[in-house]
């Protein structure tokens, strides 16, 4: 066949001539090297476009045959892991076919280090987008000269609910038993701890069981406001201050006033913590980890 072969017809033959090359080359493989390599076959002859999707299609197997032959590492990783920091908090739970359901860690560390943060405890669930799926748990605090400070994650193999939001606070006590220390103010009488969050979904039935006396959520306006916009909808903007006072009004006062403290001195301070962005910015600390793991 003379010309330039049609690509469907050279796609088996190019993933062959690709493999070829990484295998005997030194060094990044270029389009150049597959047009090379393929002109020494009988009948083809690749375009620029062809060879550069050839290799973009065998740097994308070889990815995910890495990631893959990963997960058959997860368990000693995280033996290897508690070994080296005795007492961490380490739980992982796999199906009856050994398939891992989820994990959880919480560095050892943080039993000493979280009396020295701002008591201010952001929880966040995020979706994982990667093939496999999941949601990634995170707790995060800030120092005192405002740094990031992640404390804890855990990746599940479920949507975000009441039972993951359990498993990973459980997790958390067990690490951290500072969580549930009580205010060293004794006009305060809720936990030193307060937990903020952007009202994920179970987080707050998960947080009455695992915290049943006096644990103190802060639900943050600026995402209230959003969830009203999301409940009620754009369309309907002649009604939505009603609708808006009437689902706040079903929300604890204390739990979403920035100025709540004024009607109830014995709330905790919150340190001028009005968002979730510590957490936002972990979930993306994370997530380009996991994107350069690939």
């Amino acid at each position: 066949m003379k010309g330039l072969a049609p690509k469907k017809r050279v796609r088996d033959k190019l993933e062959e001539i690709v493999d070829h090359v990484i295998e005997v080359k030194d060094g990044t493989t270029v389009s150049k090297d597959v047009i090379k390599a393929a002109a020494n076959v009988q009948g083809v002859r690749a375009s620029y476009n062809q060879a550069y999707c050839a290799i973009g299609r065998a740097v994308t197997k070889a990815q995910r045959e890495k990631q893959q032959a990963s997960f058959g590492l997860i368990m000693s990783y995280l033996h290897h892991f508690q070994l080296r920091n005795e007492d961490s908090a380490v739980q992982a739970e796999s199906d009856a076919d050994q398939r891992l359901q989820r994990l959880g860690i919480c560095p050892v560390f943080m039993k000493h280090t979280l009396g020295h943060v701002r008591p201010v405890l952001s929880l966040d669930g995020a979706d994982l987008k990667t093939q496999w799926k999941g949601t990634l748990y995170i707790a995060s605090v800030q120092t005192a000269c405002i740094d990031i400070y992640p404390v804890s994650f855990a990746i599940m193999k479920d949507g975000e609910d009441t039972e993951g939001w359990k498993w990973f606070l459980e997790l958390l006590v067990q690490a951290v038993p500072l969580l549930k220390m009580q205010h060293p103010d004794s006009r305060c009488k809720f936990c030193y701890f307060t937990f903020i969050s952007d009202r994920q979904k179970g987080l707050i039935q998960a947080l009455q069981q695992v915290f049943p006396d006096k644990s103190s959520l802060l639900l943050l306006c600026p995402y209230i406001a959003m969830n009203v916009e999301r409940e009620v909808g754009k369309q309907v903007a002649n009604h939505v201050y009603a609708l808006s006072a009437k689902y706040l009004e079903d929300i604890t006062a204390n739990q979403w006033r920035s100025t709540a403290w004024v009607d109830d001195p014995t709330l905790p301070p919150m340190f001028g913590i009005m968002t979730t962005n510590m957490s936002e910015s972990a979930n993306s600390m994370f997530g380009e980890a996991g994107d350069g793991a690939g």
